[in-house]
């Protein structure tokens, strides 16, 4: 596995169905390039929103006094050049110190179920190339 660097915009946000959520904006490329990687006998339909990196979603209990204090800032991140996929979703592997320092001053666990991060990480994040649904 290869890791790239990139730069994201911190946007958060919080709604009445979905709660606070929190996303790092992306350059599109990263994952039109890696979505055209998946062989065309895939019928992979792009995600309904524009590529991101979920920090924060669905959460209702947060240290809040730490919501918005990056809001608009430039984030560094890692990803993998490895397409990983389920029954449903592709996604490439994210990796973030940064995201990690934010997750932890709102209060969220810093775990990663599924995948092993490189050892200078925690948290695994994703991109979403899309899904078969």
């Amino acid at each position: 596995m290869n890791l790239f660097q990139s730069k994201g915009i911190l946007r958060y946000s919080k709604t009445e169905n979905a709660g606070y959520k929190l996303v790092v904006e992306i350059d599109s490329g990263i994952s039109k390039f890696y979505r055209s990687l998946i062989p065309k006998y895939i019928k992979i339909q792009p995600q309904k929103y524009a590529p991101h990196i979920s920090v924060v979603r669905k959460a209702y209990e947060l240290n809040l006094s730490y919501w918005m204090k990056n809001e608009g800032h430039s984030v560094s991140f890692f990803y993998s050049n490895v397409i990983r996929n389920c029954e449903k979703y592709y996604w490439i592997d994210v990796f973030s110190v940064e995201l990690e320092e934010i997750r932890k001053e709102l209060g969220l666990p810093l775990c990663s179920q599924f995948i092993k991060p490189p050892k200078e990480y925690i948290h695994c994040f994703h991109i979403t190339l899309g899904n078969v649904k």
